[in-house]
């Protein structure tokens, strides 16, 4: 198995498109959000133009693309040689652990002008911001990954393959925080991170806590992730 970083324009906009305020770029303070834009560039690049939502992103991404390439391009090189350092003993140690194949040979990770972190319900495209250094970007790439990785594995199970997309999400998420978090054999892959930041709990998603707290406590009672995976979906708390 292998991650490949690379550049790609048309997943970063598709996205962008798919993450946008339900009023569009008439929601101008959320959509320059989005964008990562003040109103000095939203006024350089469209003001006077009388355009909708996907044409102002187009036009948008393009000026982006064009100051920001050659930096994009230059995090792809950095980001690809510190993965390369741990890619093959954290998938074959992804596979040992949840004891299951990963589901594709080849993921990729797109490299976003715009977008912290991007996983995928059991595809095999993640992304990552450019601005990152390389070597902190592993953590959270990872947990991309693997969450894509899990989502795979609740829709293959015989009860969990019934659930809701959100709830299958939810799962994920935390399972992800577990195996990487918590199971100390995946610290060497990320020696820098804080204690307090191994299983984080001030994230973007606070209504997922509770259900964190339950599983972070089933996992300390359980001997390995496998019988904790099979306990969390039986109990589907």
């Amino acid at each position: 198995m292998n991650l490949i970083f690379k550049l790609d324009k048309k997943y970063d906009k598709q996205m962008l498109l798919e993450f946008m305020p339900k009023g569009g770029i008439k929601d101008r303070e959320a959509f320059m959000e989005l964008l990562r834009i003040d109103t000095t560039e939203f006024n350089r690049v469209l003001k006077g133009k009388k355009i909708d939502t996907k044409k102002a992103t187009d036009e948008l991404v393009e000026d982006k693309y064009r100051k920001l390439k050659p930096f994009i391009k230059n995090s792809i090189n950095d980001y690809q040689k510190s993965w390369d350092k741990i890619n093959d003993n954290f998938f074959r140690l992804v596979r040992n652990k949840t004891g299951t194949n990963w589901k594709y040979k080849k993921y990729y990770c797109v490299v976003s002008a715009y977008h912290e972190g991007i996983s995928s319900w059991g595809g095999k495209t993640i992304a990552r911001r450019w601005s990152v250094n390389a070597d902190v970007q592993r953590k959270i790439t990872a947990h991309e990954l693997v969450l894509s990785h899990f989502w795979m594995m609740l829709s293959q199970n015989e009860i969990s393959k019934n659930w809701n997309n959100n709830k299958k999400w939810r799962y994920s998420e935390i399972f992800s925080w577990c195996l990487l978090g918590l199971d100390q054999d995946f610290r060497i892959f990320w020696p820098w991170i804080l204690e307090k930041d191994i299983f984080p709990e001030n994230h973007n998603y606070p209504k997922l806590i509770p259900l964190q707290k339950k599983l972070k406590q089933l996992y300390s009672n359980c001997d390995n992730f496998v019988e904790f995976f099979q306990k969390a979906i039986k109990k589907g708390v």
